[in-house]
């Protein structure tokens, strides 16, 4: 008798055994199911390169004309904002198209023209502020070069599109 009650107990174990293993097969393979559905949706919602890039050359008018009315808190907002897309752009896109290298090893580009930009506004320094600018712009087409974009070139802004705002 005890030899027949351990042997359903033991069958008993392993059909639940099985259930739970055919259970956690079918939850894992939905979970996977879940996964890919989900980075499909992220990879349709996020922004293009192309439309981070636009949103920095935005700033960047914005950045040239603010430090160009001294107006220094709006100049370290766009340049904080130019910083943030930077960052947004490499995470996004580690690899862009054929690219033997990374946008993050490209956006070193930029760096030392970031530093002197906000080195000149924490300064209020427009003499410093207008070099940085130039040195920034001069950066941003060298890495467009390096992402063989070369015929993306950035310049200092004539006159600004942003009428509806006051520098």
């Amino acid at each position: 008798m005890m030899r027949l009650l351990s042997t359903v107990i033991c069958a008993l174990l392993l059909i639940l055994t099985v259930t739970c293993v055919r259970e956690d097969s079918s939850d894992v393979a939905h979970l996977r199911e879940e996964v890919l559905k989900l980075k499909e949706t992220v990879e349709t919602l996020k922004p293009g390169l192309g439309e981070i890039m636009s949103a920095i050359q935005q700033h960047h008018e914005k950045l040239y004309f603010s430090g160009q009315r001294e107006n220094w808190e709006l100049a370290q907002y766009e340049m904080d904002e130019i910083s943030e897309n930077l960052d947004r752009g490499t995470h996004l896109y580690e690899h862009f198209k054929d690219l033997k290298v990374t946008l993050n090893e490209l956006k070193h580009l930029t760096d030392s023209s970031i530093k002197q930009i906000k080195k000149s506004i924490n300064e209020k320094n427009p003499t410093k502020f207008i070099d940085g600018f130039n040195n920034l712009t001069q950066s941003c087409n060298q890495c467009h070069e390096a992402a063989q974009h070369s015929f993306i070139r950035i310049q200092t802004p004539t006159n600004s599109a942003m009428s509806n705002q006051r520098f």
